[in-house]
């Protein structure tokens, strides 16, 4: 059950704005907005008192936070700038090489597809790309691509393009079986869809702060599993990643040996975005206080009654994946691209669309008559066709 009262505090600025696209840019809730403006509050005794320079404090309590939400360990936790530096730091940083294959949908947001694919042609593993009719994946179509030279399965929580979200639980299983590493891209699907990393053999996560969670640009994590992070060599050094700081003249004889941090805090290399993490510090504890299994069970409540109002609405609307993800994509004719964003504007709502294509992110602050009335909208949208 979800607590509306506490939603309305957090989102009522809304006011009639009918804001379903999560996917591309979340909205901040109230307490991250005043966070944001509160911040030198907390900056300012730093500078007076280093003692606690680069709120230590901090990073370590939000690396709790996110370990409580996704059922891993504080020390998996590190912080990034965003979901592709966390790609990327898997792609360079574990050991591929000739031989070795990593299996991506060829529908993957570049933040999953391009680390891979630039990487590939650096190191000399092969990117093995399942092909797709552009209109969704399948758990079925992962396990087919699967060989024995696979070394990393790379899939979203959500996908970005058609909301397609497969059974991580069941994919998790089969890689953990074969040895694979299993690595999520959690953006379109973290603060709607709830995950358990542990129960879904997730050996590596990553996530942005600006899309569902509303915690601004510039900041983000990695969940990087305990036995993982001594095998992936940090994409960025410093002094963040080493056991001991070393200093001059020390750090330049070979005989000293350089050694990384064991867990997920060797990845980030030195002082990290105070005001990103304290930003999505604020943010997480909206999804603490209502509760991720909530959160998870009212976005898909709404899809279904959203999915029951669009039958028969003359639009070409995908059907969910192997799992419904919050996430609604419906196709139409380019052609009435113009007359279909005056519809839009006309109700308010703000989606993902471009010509012939609409795709609408459920969150938490929206509500059953929004569904009603995205509906009408693509009823009418839905009218132009074959004009």
């Amino acid at each position: 059950m979800i607590n509306r009262e506490l939603v309305q505090r957090e989102y009522g600025f809304l006011g009639n704005m009918i804001h379903v696209n999560a996917c591309a840019v979340g909205v901040p809730p109230m307490r991250t907005q005043q966070a944001a403006c509160s911040f030198m509050e907390q900056y300012l005794p730093i500078v007076y008192d280093a003692n606690n320079l680069g709120f230590h404090w901090l990073r370590q309590k939000v690396r709790r936070q996110i370990a409580g939400l996704i059922n891993g360990k504080a020390d998996e936790i590190a912080f990034t700038k965003n979901t592709t530096e966390g790609t990327a730091t898997l792609a360079w940083g574990y050991p591929l090489g000739p031989g070795d294959n990593v299996v991506v949908a060829d529908l993957e947001n570049p933040s999953n597809l391009y680390p891979w694919v630039y990487a590939a042609k650096v190191k000399g593993f092969a990117v093995k790309l399942i092909r797709t009719d552009g209109r969704g994946v399948s758990l079925r179509q992962y396990l087919d691509a699967i060989d024995g030279n696979t070394k990393v399965v790379a899939v979203s929580l959500v996908q970005a393009g058609s909301g397609a979200r497969v059974d991580l639980a069941a994919l998790g299983r089969v890689c953990r079986e074969k040895g694979i590493v299993l690595s999520v891209d959690a953006v379109q699907g973290f603060g709607r869809i709830a995950v358990d990393v542990d129960a879904c053999c997730v050996d590596f996560l990553t996530c942005g702060g600006f899309k569902v969670l509303g915690a601004g640009f510039g900041i983000g994590f990695i969940y990087c599993r305990e036995a993982l992070a001594p095998m992936i060599r940090p994409l960025i050094i410093g002094d963040g990643s080493m056991e001991s700081e070393l200093n001059a003249p020390e750090v330049y004889d070979e005989n000293v040996p350089t050694v990384f941090l064991a867990n997920a805090e060797r990845f980030e290399g030195g002082t990290s975005n105070a005001l990103g993490i304290w930003l999505l510090h604020h943010s997480l504890s909206v999804m603490e206080d209502l509760g991720a299994e909530n959160i998870h069970r009212y976005v898909l409540e709404l899809e279904e009654k959203l999915r029951e109002k669009l039958s028969g609405c003359g639009l070409d609307v995908l059907p969910p994946g192997d799992l419904p993800s919050g996430v609604v994509v419906a196709w139409y004719p380019a052609e009435n691209y113009e007359q279909a964003e005056a519809i839009l504007k006309k109700y308010d709502i703000h989606i993902s669309h471009h010509e012939g294509y609409l795709r609408l992110s459920i969150a938490v602050h929206n509500t059953e008559a929004q569904m009603q009335q995205v509906a009408t909208a693509f009823w009418e949208i839905g009218s132009l066709v074959g004009r």
